[in-house]
């Protein structure tokens, strides 16, 4: 059977059927003909047709493209000519049609006559479609070009200006074609650096890989000449204009003399980095390279010839790699040195009064190494708790307190022993001052000695201190309580014995002091009240409360109260009055009883009933000076003691959860309001009901 005709007759069919096939624009350059496009772009000379067919504005045959012509292609023949895999710093990307510029997102697919732009302190690497790899340094501009056929084996790309690397993987059979102002290079597998400066002259320099060929390019750059074959360790230089250089040697790499394999990050704002290396001879300048164990480039710096080592700053935990490379008078990079791995390990500081170290450093957007040698040593607190590594030790401990205020830098060992670069620290101490201002001249705090007395610090000098502060008295001199306040601290102080001074030592929770001030201890029966704030008349922390309320109950439908046959006879809601006793155990912690009465009606029937509900529950408080804030949980149970019509006396278990609010309002006396959650325990399940109140305390 002839299988031919019906495949005939459906091309005939399509051809008499116009559809709006999709299109893309190509913008030809210098030596671009319709053929060369059509196996370049489409893969295929036979493709030529569907070029003339899509542009019939190219006139009859044989056509000359003019460079800079807008021409258009079948869209979706090919996939994405490349892939932005990865970017640092300002990354942008240009299509042929446009003049502007746009930013380049990572994963980007990048198509034929796109141009890709790395700014200054940024770069890229693109991944081609045959996984050849160019990486980008800053300040340079490439043209995607892509694959030349699909069955060709070179994939093509324009350097403008700047600097491309090229990474081709071993054994792929891939070269990569690299076009400049003034050259055109092909380039086998392994690195090799292409660089093109403000004059248009090209270098290239093959770092490690099969031999290079590179020529020169006339002005409508199309190759010319003879190549130039140039093997590993080796470069040339192509000026406009011209043929190639004559292969010579590339200069050697330094070598690294001073490169600690760790670092300490310490209170996790960044480690400072510092390493040298050796001198080479004709040297012009030095390219020293971060990257990360995976190979992302972090930042890469050029430094002139007198410098023999680097810095670099607030660099988190991890583990990182760095290159150094010279440069010589004529402008050509040797390979890269040997990576220098090293490493930067964390170590918390946590500042007194405080529980926990501070938040992690995000890892920097933007590195930049500098050549300044003397970084401003970090400022830290005395009486700071030093924390290493799992592992790892620092001033002889996994854990320290700072306690010498002359201490200059903080030493630590790595797990084997080894010592890692000490940190540079400044040590600053806090001041407690009376009253609240913290500036110029501190005054003592002047006391009667009959009774106790409330006195107010604020803390300054460079220091931040916590909220769990503790505060200690001198013999003599007794401290009744210590509370935080917004801008310092309220401390209750009764004085023991007839002595005319006392002494205050505000103290981190594992005993250390931090600064110490005195107290005047006035004989007279009454305390100088101008230098008295918010005196009391405390002996003790206030353990007992008693106070007494109003509110009102909603109670949930399906409690047992009442007629729960009959809806209309079940209690609802209505107004209560109460009284309660509580005692502190701890400043944080009580229990408190409570009696209630209330007065609830029917939920449709007329009339009411009276119910009674004692209750216990269990609270924990925040005290922020005359604010208070508690959490409860209680039990107890509701007995109704009238019923009344068709409804008959009655007793529920129930649960509650609340919250409380409290403001004290004179010495002692607190306006306080509650709000909970009462649930009724009726088998198999519980009954919901809210409850608020307010009402006042007394604390003794």
């Amino acid at each position: 059977m002839n299988r031919s005709l019906p495949v005939a007759a459906l091309v005939v069919l399509a051809s008499r059927i116009t559809f709006a096939q999709p299109t893309t624009n190509y913008v030809t350059k210098p030596g671009d003909t319709c053929l060369s496009i059509a196996i370049g772009e489409l893969g295929d000379r036979a493709r030529l047709a569907d070029l003339h067919r899509l542009n019939p504005n190219l006139g009859p045959l044989p056509h000359r493209l003019v460079p800079g012509t807008i021409i258009q292609l079948p869209a979706g023949e090919r996939g994405a000519d490349a892939t932005l895999t990865s970017a640092r710093g300002s990354v942008r990307v240009r299509k042929p049609t446009v003049e502007s510029w746009d930013i380049a997102q990572l994963g980007l697919e990048l198509f034929r006559s796109w141009r890709v732009g790395a700014r200054e302190r940024s770069s890229a690497e693109l991944t081609f479609r045959d996984t050849s790899r160019l990486y980008m340094r800053e300040n340079t501009i490439v043209i995607i070009y892509g694959a030349t056929a699909s069955r060709y084996t070179a994939t093509t790309a324009e350097l403008e200006r700047g600097a491309l690397e090229t990474r081709l993987a071993q054994l792929s059979g891939r070269t990569l074609s690299v076009k400049t102002p003034s050259s055109e290079s092909v380039l086998g597998e392994g690195r090799a650096l292409v660089v093109v400066d403000d004059r248009d002259t090209t270098m290239v320099a093959n770092h490690a890989a099969k031999p290079a060929r590179v020529r020169g390019v006339d002005a409508r750059r199309r190759a010319r000449g003879a190549p130039v074959v140039v093997v590993a360790g080796m470069g040339s230089k192509v000026l406009v204009g011209a043929l190639p250089s004559p292969p010579r040697k590339l200069p050697p790499a330094p070598t690294w003399l001073v490169a600690p394999p760790r670092f300490v990050d310490l209170g996790r704002v960044g480690a400072s980095v510092r390493a040298t290396w050796n001198a080479v001879p004709t040297t012009a300048r030095y390219r020293v390279s971060i990257l990360a164990s995976d190979g992302r480039d972090l930042a890469a710096v050029e430094v002139p010839a007198t410098a023999q080592a680097f810095e670099l700053h607030r660099l988190p935990p991890g583990s990182y790699l760095a290159t150094i490379a010279t440069i010589d008078v004529e402008g050509f990079e040797s390979a890269p040195s040997v990576p220098y791995a090293f490493a930067v390990t964390p170590v918390d500081v946590i500042a007194p009064g405080t529980a926990r170290p501070v938040a992690p450093t995000p890892p920097a957007a933007d590195m930049a190494i500098e050549l300044r040698l003397a970084p401003a040593p970090l400022r830290v607190a005395l009486g700071s708790r030093i924390i290493a590594a799992q592992g790892e030790t620092c001033g002889g401990a996994q854990e320290f307190d700072v306690a010498e205020p002359t201490r200059t830098s903080i030493a630590c060992h790595a797990t084997d022993g080894a010592a890692l670069p000490p940190v540079g620290v400044h040590i600053v101490s806090p001041r407690a001052c009376f009253g609240t201002a913290c500036s110029g001249t501190v005054e003592n705090a002047r006391i009667a000695r009959s009774g106790a007395t409330r006195l107010h610090y604020t803390f300054g000098g460079e220091a931040t201190l916590g909220p769990a502060i503790t505060v200690r008295g001198s013999q003599g001199l007794t401290v009744v309580s210590a509370e935080r306040t917004a801008d310092g601290l309220d401390v209750v102080v009764l004085p023991t014995a007839p002595v005319p001074h006392g002494q205050l030592s505000f103290m981190t929770a594992s005993g250390f002091v931090l600064v110490t001030t005195t107290v005047d201890i006035d004989p007279s029966s009454a305390p100088d009240r101008a230098t008295v704030v918010a005196p009391r008349a405390r002996t003790a922390v206030p353990r007992w409360e008693l106070g007494a309320f109003a509110g009102y109950w909603l109670i949930g439908a399906g409690s047992q109260l009442g007629n729960p046959t009959d809806p209309a006879f079940q209690i609802a809601t209505g107004p209560s009055v109460g009284a309660r006793a509580g005692w502190w155990w701890r400043p944080w912690i009580g229990i408190e009883a409570e009696l209630q009465v209330a007065s609830p009606g029917r939920r449709s029937a007329p009339g009411g009933v009276a119910v009674i509900a004692p209750r216990a529950r269990i609270a924990v408080r925040h005290l922020e000076g005359r604010f208070e804030a508690r959490l409860t949980l209680g039990a107890g149970f509701a007995g109704m003691v009238e019923g009344g019509e068709r409804t008959s006396a009655d007793i529920d278990g129930q649960v509650e959860i609340g919250g409380t609010v409290a403001l004290e309002l004179v010495d002692r006396w607190w306006l306080r309001f509650d709000v909970r959650d009462v649930m009724a325990t009726i088998p198999g399940r519980l009954v919901h009901g809210a409850e608020t109140n307010l009402g006042v305390a007394r604390t003794f």
